[in-house]
This record gives C-alpha cells, structure tokens and sequence, in this order.
C-alpha cells in the first residue's frame, strides 16, 4: 500500500468514517456524508503512481435531459468562479459531481493538506447545492442561482469575521 493510499485511510479511520475500499482498485475510497443541505456519495481516489489525490462529491440527484443545459450552464457559471472545486456532469447518465484533486509531485503530503481538500471539496459542493437544485426545479436562472450562493457565501464569511 503506497503512502497516499496510507493516508486516506488513516484520515478516514481517525476522523471515524464509515468507508469502504474498491475491491478492483487501491486507493479508491468510498464513504458518503451529511452536509447541511445534502448527503453525498464521496469517493477519494489516492493515486500513488502518480502521486495524486482527487476527491469526488458525487449528488444524489441526476439530471433530466431537459435540464440538461440549464445544469450545464449553471455549472460552467460555478467553475468559472472559484478555481479550488470544479463540477462534472455525465450527459448520458445525468449524474453530476464536483471534484478537486491536488497533485503533490515531488511534495511529501501531510494529512493538513488531505484534510483541506476533503473538507473544501465537501463545503463548496454543499454550498453550491441549493443553486443546483433551483435551476433543476425551474425556481431560478443559472445565473440567479450563483448569485445567490455567492450571496450567502458572502454573508458566511461576514459572520466568521465577527
């Protein structure tokens, strides 16, 4: 078992995750979680040939093919506003998910920077959730929806600096 793989493992077992490893694949990790406004499938892919970590918050919720390109478009609007998370939709299957990964090259990981992509990796994708969920439903425009993420995320951080 290679170092990064150690670690995730480590980071599940010692935060108490619930957790399951691919049997066909070392260091892919399955867990799922609760965040404030969805449940999340999560899979961490620990690449040690590579020496690469990505994370994946997969939702629940799939996407009709006549929301298609209302997602799309929300999705785009996201990716191009921030540069830590990204989302991905599958056009087949409507399955959406958001990802960040942090190649480590020559960098001898440390589980601070594990922890900080998951936890990043899972804010942001919760943070994003209620907009997604708005275009699906017809309740706002992509490009309504961001604006009130980013909103709230505003007011989030005015709270932390109180």
């Amino acid at each position: 078992m290679g170092i990064l793989t150690e670690m995730v493992k480590g980071y599940f077992e010692a935060n108490n995750w619930e957790y399951e490893c691919s049997p066909t694949e070392e260091g892919l990790f399955l867990a799922g979680i609760e965040a404030e406004n969805t449940e999340f499938d999560v899979v961490i892919h620990a690449d040690d040939d590579i020496n690469q970590i990505t994370c994946f918050c997969i939702h629940q919720d799939t996407v009709p093919e006549e929301k298609l390109n209302d997602v799309a478009e929300y999705m785009t609007r996201v990716n191009f506003s921030n540069v830590f998370v990204a989302y991905d939709m599958d056009f087949d299957d409507g399955e959406i998910r958001m990802r960040a990964s942090m190649n480590l090259a020559d960098m001898k990981p440390t589980p601070d920077m594990l922890d900080t992509l998951i936890q990043n990796t899972l804010s942001l994708a919760d943070i994003y959730y209620p907009g997604l969920i708005a275009v699906l439903e017809d309740e706002s425009s992509p490009k309504e929806a961001l604006d009130e993420c980013l909103s709230k995320m505003g007011d989030m951080v005015d709270e932390d600096e109180e």
